[in-house]
């Protein structure tokens, strides 16, 4: 490997994590997490009436032979995660003084090495103006080790698609699951579409917004050519105080927009600055944010 993501005393760390998820998606192969919702696995819970539909043989017979009711038997869910981890590799999240990406590479592995750790399946996903190369989920901690690989194989693409590559990503996978996409939300098209087509794919949806500290505090001066770094589009302005200010305020409108619209949706939505230190996102805002907990 290129570099070495994640240390060891921390990848120890990680192991007394698990994933929250604010749904629950039933799974043939048994996890490491028990759910208290209602659902069919060998451990009895409890009855309900019978509704069309039902499979049949969940029946109580011999209740049905006494009291002539159908019942059907519930038992404790048990809980398979499949977790998708969508990381942003265009050319925003690759500024030359503050490189979103690597970043955003760590937060995508400790986030694999939790949810692995758990026996749930993760895959990881990159996309810019469509979804690119791709990890399919699997489970076990070898896996990780696939993970880990392409994640020191991603480099910078060109601009962002962020609506088409989420809608292409929700059209490919055969069932729902959770899924954490770490971007800068820079995209002039917007998210929205894609993320409400997430929600009617019955996914549940997790935001990682990344900035720098210069996208946020930024105090330029004087006479400058500012490029954006995805199109080269350039324009050619005199930075003064109060224009410094009028971008602040559009970049704090932004990200607060991202934010309501997360909230109205049920969507958990964290944004980090890149100067934050990365073990103490992932050990404590991440639990405050309940992407996490302890086990």
């Amino acid at each position: 490997m290129k570099h070495k993501i994640l240390q060891p005393d921390f990848i120890r760390r990680l192991e007394k994590l698990s994933l929250l998820s604010k749904k629950v998606f039933a799974g043939k192969v048994q996890s490491l997490r028990r759910s208290s919702h209602k659902g069919y696995s060998p451990e009895f819970s409890d009855y309900r009436s019978y509704e069309q539909g039902d499979d049949l043989r969940y029946i109580d017979w011999n209740i049905y032979a006494r009291l002539e009711k159908l019942l059907v038997k519930l038992f404790v869910a048990e809980e398979e995660l499949s977790l998708n981890v969508l990381v942003d590799n265009s050319k925003s999240m690759c500024c030359p003084n503050d490189n979103k990406l690597i970043y955003a590479k760590k937060v995508a592995a400790a986030l694999s090495y939790i949810s692995l750790s758990n026996l749930d399946r993760v895959g990881i996903s990159t996309f810019s103006q469509s979804l690119n190369v791709r990890v399919m989920p699997s489970r076990g901690k070898r896996h990780f080790f696939t993970c880990l690989h392409h994640l020191d194989e991603v480099g910078q693409e060109t601009t962002t698609d962020i609506n088409k590559a989420l809608i292409d990503f929700a059209n490919t996978m055969n069932r729902p699951g959770v899924v954490v996409i770490i971007s800068d939300f820079f995209d002039p098209a917007g998210y929205e579409r894609g993320l409400n087509y997430l929600i009617y794919k019955r996914y549940d949806v997790n935001i990682i917004q990344l900035v720098s500290p210069e996208e946020r505090d930024m105090d330029l001066q004087g006479d400058l050519r500012l490029t954006d770094v995805e199109t080269g589009d350039y324009i050619d302005v005199t930075m003064t105080e109060k224009l410094t200010k009028m971008y602040q305020k559009e970049f704090s409108a932004l990200c607060k927009g991202l934010e309501t619209f997360c909230l109205k949706r049920g969507i958990t939505y964290i944004k980090t600055v890149t100067d934050v230190d990365f073990e103490e996102l992932i050990l404590r805002y991440f639990k405050v944010k309940r992407l996490v907990k302890s086990k």
